[in-house]
């Protein structure tokens, strides 16, 4: 089976004892492995990442009517493709107000400063690059609740801060919007 995690930016990830194949065990016996601990290639986020676990002796469970002391257990490192890190997602609010002259349509104005991002790891620090968003009224009025859509193609990384270990929520909305009136002439 897999050993899979969501991004957290270490090696380490949990292991079952499904996660071990045993060969040379003899018919009517069973011996399972209990070591719980892995170490990935990669701390970023795929599929089919080398997982390396340490075994000793003290790592192998006899099942009932099985005998350790059959066995000359092995002190051993054994490794698989079974690692999959997930992105981790974060949490996204707007802040701060967007405003315009009312002009009649829904259309909002975005920047990368009305969008708070919470959830990183470590240093990791991520910008969302989203410009268009959607006033709930096209009427003149504050707080008015202002829609954003978001994929991760709205993500920009900065330093060493990889997109694709991330996630965003489909959308966001936030009470940022103010319309003030048209001037007649």
């Amino acid at each position: 089976g897999t050993a899979s995690k969501t991004y957290d930016g270490l090696l380490t990830v949990s292991l079952a004892s499904t996660n071990y194949l045993l060969s040379g065990v003899a018919s009517g016996d069973s011996l399972t492995v209990n070591q719980a601990q892995g170490t990935l290639s990669s701390k970023d986020v795929g599929t089919g990442i080398t997982v390396t676990a340490a075994l000793a002796p003290a790592d192998f469970v006899a099942g009932s009517g099985t005998q350790l002391s059959n066995y000359s257990l092995p002190s051993t490192q054994v490794s698989g493709a079974i690692g999959v890190v997930n992105p981790k997602t974060l949490t996204v609010s707007l802040i701060g107000t967007t405003s315009r002259v009312y002009d009649g349509s829904l259309n909002a104005t975005l920047t990368p400063q009305n969008f708070s991002l919470s959830g990183f790891v470590g240093d990791d620090q991520l910008t969302v690059t989203q410009t268009q968003g959607l006033y709930a009224s096209k009427n003149v009025g504050t707080q008015i609740s202002v829609s954003a859509a978001l994929t991760s193609s709205n993500l920009a990384a900065s330093g060493a801060a990889r997109v694709s270990n991330y996630a965003l929520p489909a959308t966001v909305a936030g009470g940022i919007g103010v319309i003030t009136p048209r001037a007649l002439t």
